[in-house]
């Protein structure tokens, strides 16, 4: 049995074996987050929300748009905690 650690590596998507007679792999990769945030305006909220995320998972992966508001993060940490993060830096959730 195999088991996974907590750690994330959303750069490096983790492969294993499916079974031990299997040659096929599985790839594990980070829960995606798609979020609204209507006060994002310019590159540099979205760097902000981007350092806001990685306080609490450095390995999280954050794209943010300004003009469509839309952020995509890649994360093991909690979807309320990814909020209450960007909430907490001064961008609240559409």
């Amino acid at each position: 049995m195999l088991r996974l650690g907590n750690g994330c590596q959303c750069t490096a998507p983790v492969a294993f074996p499916l079974n031990s007679r299997a040659s096929e792999v599985a790839m594990v990769s980070c829960p995606m987050l798609q979020l609204t945030v209507p006060t994002m305006a310019c590159a540099s909220c979205a760097t902000a929300i981007a350092r806001a995320v990685q306080e609490i998972d450095p390995q999280a992966e954050v794209q943010g748009d300004p003009a469509t508001k839309q952020v995509t993060i890649a994360t093991q940490a909690p979807e309320a905690a990814v909020r209450e993060a960007i909430e907490a830096a001064g961008f609240p959730i559409g």
